[in-house]
């Protein structure tokens, strides 16, 4: 057991942590707790946003909770807050897939084909709609950083929508994408203004499907607000996988994504 005493997993207390980040935190944590007489303090620097999303991990992880849902009602008994956002939430069910041994690879390849807007977000005083733009940003671990490789806005200027019941986006420049990836929704008419996002794992989409469906409750931002955003609203993402392996790592596949042009 190392004799190191403290660690830093550091990530964006609005968003979470990368997934292999996530899995060397439990991994870290959990061999430091095989030794009976050692204990584990869990901080947040800003209070309490990622020990909250980081415990309810470790219980999973460490085998005290059977699932998400067992993990967060415990955590609750201490904090009122829970989990603080859909995409946290979407990465501890990640986890727990993955300490359940689903058959998960450490590689999949995906093309991301269209992305469709459900109702139209209401981010404009006078006609209650939207210019609505997206981007594509993967997160590279080996430097800790994430990496734009797609805007909607580079294939065609935002247009301006109300009142629709649905709004797609057909992807038809490169779409690939490995890992880590986050959407970023913004309203072009108002100065670039962020509407909402979320965050997703190539490696957890489903071979059976080629489409991904968010109800507005799995959106960031989105999820809590009443003002610009009807009970209705929800985001479908379409996919096609391309390859799913178990080799090479991920960092090495994203070294291929940048060797191959695919990541700028």
């Amino acid at each position: 057991v190392s004799t190191q005493s403290t660690w830093g997993f550091p990530f964006d207390e609005n968003y979470p942590p990368a997934f292999a980040d996530l899995v060397d935190f439990c991994g870290v944590v959990a061999a430091h707790l095989a030794e009976p007489s050692h204990v584990a303090v869990i901080h947040c620097r800003l209070g309490t946003p990622q020990a909250l999303a980081a415990l309810p991990s470790l219980l999973i992880y460490m085998g005290n909770a059977a699932s998400y849902f067992e993990a967060e009602a415990y955590v609750m008994q201490y904090s009122a807050q829970g989990v603080l956002n859909p995409s946290q939430q979407r990465y501890i069910q990640y986890l727990e897939s993955w300490v359940r041994n689903d058959p998960i690879p450490t590689t999949r390849v995906v093309q991301f084909t269209y992305v469709t807007i459900h109702t139209t977000p209401n981010f404009d005083m006078f006609d209650h709609g939207c210019s609505p733009y997206f981007t594509i940003e993967q997160y590279h671990s080996r430097g800790g950083r994430l990496q734009r490789t797609y805007s909607s806005s580079a294939e065609a200027p935002p247009r301006h929508y109300a009142n629709r019941t649905k709004i797609t986006f057909r992807i038809q420049s490169d779409g690939t994408a490995c890992g880590d990836c986050r959407f970023m929704f913004f309203d072009s008419q108002n100065t670039d203004d962020y509407m909402f996002c979320f965050w997703l794992h190539t490696s957890f989409l489903q071979v059976d499907s080629t489409m991904l469906a968010l109800t507005k409750s799995e959106i960031d931002k989105a999820w809590k607000d009443t003002q610009h955003f009807a009970p209705e609203f929800a985001v479908t993402v379409g996919y096609e996988i391309i390859s799913s392996k178990f080799e090479p790592a991920e960092d090495e596949m994203v070294d291929v994504l940048i060797e191959s042009g695919k990541w700028f």
